[in-house]
């Protein structure tokens, strides 16, 4: 899922690179994981950085959200 992750992550960072409020309320979760959930599409995975960015990609969501 990973080839799915990353883009997506990349496109999210985009738009927090232009809201520094967002980063800062992201960072300090710092180092847990999230899942999204919005079927049809495969679910994806993203892990919070120190810097309040997203990784893509991850063995175990903390959280999930699902719409």
């Amino acid at each position: 899922m990973i080839a799915l992750e990353s883009p997506f992550a990349s496109a999210l960072n985009h738009l927090l690179q232009a809201e520094s409020w967002a980063r800062e309320r992201l960072a300090p979760f710092a180092g847990e994981t999230l899942e999204l959930r919005a079927p049809p599409l495969p679910r994806l995975r993203f892990t919070i950085a120190a810097d309040g960015q997203l990784i893509g990609g991850s063995p175990e969501p903390s959280a999930a959200a699902e719409t």
